[in-house]
Parts: C-alpha cells; sequence; structure tokens
C-alpha cells in the first residue's frame, strides 16, 4: 500500500512517500502553503498524483510527552485533512525526527524538512502492524 506521510510545520510541510510492502520511505518534497486551506488543496493534490491509500501525520509531541501548541494546530489540520480525502489520515509521533534530519547542520532547510517527513514515515512503517 502507498503511504504519503506530511511532517505539519509553520513555514514549511515535510513530504515523503513510502510502502507497507516494502517498508521504505523515501524524502519526496517540501510543500509551502499560504494557508491551511492551500495546504489541503496541495495534499489533496498529491493524494491523487501518487495514489496514496493512507496519509501518516507527525504530531509534535514534547519530549515530556505534552501537547504544544504545534500540537494543536496540527491535529485541526489533521481534522480537516480526514474530512477532505477518501482515504484513512493516522497520527504518529514525531518526536526527533527533526533533529535526527539535522544531523548534518549544513542542510538546507527544505531538504531537512522532507527528510523529517521521511524519517516519521519509515518509523511508522518499522513500528505499525500493517498485517
Amino acid at each position: 500500500m502507498k503511504v504519503l506521510a506530511l511532517d505539519i510545520g509553520d513555514k514549511w510541510t515535510g513530504v515523503a512517500v513510502g510502502d507497507t510492502n516494502y517498508k521504505l520511505a523515501l524524502p519526496h518534497s517540501v510543500i509551502k502553503a499560504e494557508s491551511v486551506d492551500d495546504l489541503l488543496e496541495q495534499v489533496t493534490s498529491l493524494v491523487k498524483t501518487e495514489q496514496a491509500e493512507l496519509v501518516v501525520v507527525g504530531i509534535p509531541i514534547a519530549l515530556s510527552g505534552e501537547a504544544s501548541k504545534q500540537t494543536v494546530k496540527t491535529n485541526q489540520v489533521v481534522g480537516l485533512l480526514s474530512k477532505k480525502i477518501k482515504i484513512k489520515v493516522v497520527t504518529f509521533d514525531e518526536r526527533l525526527t527533526t533533529r535526527r534530519a539535522s544531523a548534518p547542520a549544513a542542510l538546507p532547510t527544505r531538504q531537512v524538512d522532507e527528510k523529517a517527513a521521511m524519517y516519521l514515515l519509515q518509523d511508522y512503517l518499522d513500528q505499525a502492524n500493517l498485517a
């Protein structure tokens, strides 16, 4: 099954694609959206283009396990996206994905965002019971 992953940020949304059969995630792109509606439209288009059957959205939870302002914003986007597209949307803890993606500090932000989405999706594929 083809999976699309989103690492939603304030300025950029990292995108990764993967497949549950191969349990492999790859960085795809970065979305710069002017509004939530714009983000939803771009994601909807990507779902169709990539023929995704599942969307995994990273939930930014603090290391302490508590929610943040970004957690609330992301959950709102997840709710809207779930209503807009006809495939399942799930959330997954994205703690430390950006830090892992930033390991070589010289990478441009855009690459970091899509790599963070890739780490998110790879963690999901590795841990989820997808049988």
